[in-house]
């Protein structure tokens, strides 16, 4: 159910300032070989991680309009040069213990000019819960103890690090 109101919230003017607001209040902690922002003339971009293609409103937020939520691999895809080529494996879930994906998301790393791997956990709210197979991992009553990414990705992270290639990490 989207609610009734949202359309006097959600104006162009109202996205402009929220992606003006989402720029400047973006932290880069580090641009090793000025990596960031991308180069226009990149060949091939691996996006990678269990969040690149799930869009999270986290908890507490208005429910979305059809269409309003947009994943960092959708976002990559919509803005790349026509002769770039985008890549995308999971490599894994946000909890899952498994590690099986690896090969498939470092084989696609090691194709590409650069990697974007989107890792972290997993909000969920009670009208989107049937839209992932992700068991929450943050929000009210499942907040973890500790800012430690959940299951194995953190081994995700050192397997495309360990490819040599350029690679920006969202979390």
């Amino acid at each position: 159910m989207v609610w009734e109101k949202l359309s006097a919230y959600d104006t162009p003017e109202h996205r402009a300032l929220a992606k003006e607001v989402a720029v400047e209040g973006s932290v880069l902690l580090k641009n090793d070989n000025k990596l960031l922002p991308l180069r226009k003339d990149i060949g091939t971009i691996a996006v990678i991680g269990p969040n690149a293609d799930m869009a999270q409103t986290g908890d507490y937020s208005a429910s979305p309009a059809p269409g309003q939520l947009i994943t960092v691999l959708q976002g990559i895809r919509s803005h790349v040069s026509s002769g770039a080529r985008v890549l995308y494996a999971k490599g894994c879930g946000v909890q899952s213990p498994d590690s099986s994906g690896f090969s498939d998301a470092v084989k696609i790393a090691g194709q590409s000019d650069v990697v974007v791997l989107v890792v972290g956990d997993y909000s969920t709210r009670e009208f989107d819960k049937s839209s992932s197979k992700e068991k929450a991992t943050s929000g009210e009553n499942v907040d973890g103890a500790t800012l430690e990414i959940p299951g194995v990705q953190r081994q995700l992270i050192r397997r495309i690090q360990a490819t040599g290639n350029l690679w920006c990490l969202f979390w």
